[in-house]
């Protein structure tokens, strides 16, 4: 019986899988991203042939998984997150109507809506607070830098206002990992007749902190 062997050309690290985990997270349902690695086999002596093994794919176990959850919380929580999926549902449409630059996900039933601005170390995010009739828009910085990145925002604290055109609520968290920058507004009620005023400013406000916050970090990762 013939022996066979296997050849394996370079592997995947880790870090790169992890980007591409989080390529996933962030892009929109049209847009998926795999990681192959290739392997050559061979049987005795015959000529070796390419394999390739998907070793990074779309996590939809876990969409699955959340799905499911979503279908058994209380009757409590249930209506709060229909209106949820509801709302990032219609705000998705808008910028999309709207011809919005910026790329919306698949609407989920958490309080927040993510946006990403082109840097694994933070993200954009549409706030609903339904039980205060309060929405927002925050800018999250998520990375182990999170703390020394908020210093250097809060040290341009004049510049990025201005570019927002708003006064920020600056959240360090210091027990937490993560920091904040929050604008939120009031609003008189989350009926769905009001959405689309709310949205015109959930579109604004997001696409300031888009642009005021996307070079910072493409500055940042020239300099690295």
């Amino acid at each position: 019986m013939n022996s066979r062997t296997t050849i394996r050309l370079g592997l995947l690290y880790r870090g790169r899988l992890t980007a591409l985990d989080w390529l996933n997270e962030m892009t929109v349902d049209s847009v998926s991203f795999f990681g192959l690695e290739v392997e050559l086999w061979r049987i005795g002596d015959s000529p070796a042939a390419p394999r390739f093994n998907i070793v990074c794919q779309p996590n939809d176990w876990q969409n699955n998984v959340r799905n499911a959850a979503a279908a058994i919380v209380s009757d409590e929580d249930r209506p709060r997150h229909i209106l949820r999926v509801k709302y990032w549902t219609a705000l998705r449409a808008h910028l999309q109507e709207n011809q919005s630059k910026l790329r919306a996900q698949k609407p989920s039933r958490d309080h927040w809506y993510n946006f990403g601005i082109g840097t694994s170390l933070a993200h954009v995010a549409a706030l609903l607070i339904s039980r205060d009739n309060r929405i927002g828009v925050s800018l999250y910085l998520t990375s182990p830098e999170a703390k020394e990145i908020f210093s250097d925002l809060a040290g341009r604290k004049d510049e990025f206002e201005k570019i927002i055109g708003a006064e920020l609520d600056w959240r360090p968290m210091f027990d937490n990992k993560v920091s904040r920058l929050v604008l939120s507004k009031d609003v008189k009620s989350l009926d769905e007749s009001e959405w689309s005023q709310q949205f015109v400013w959930l579109q604004e406000t997001l696409e300031k902190f888009d642009s005021a916050f996307r070079p910072y970090f493409q500055q940042r990762k020239a300099a690295a």
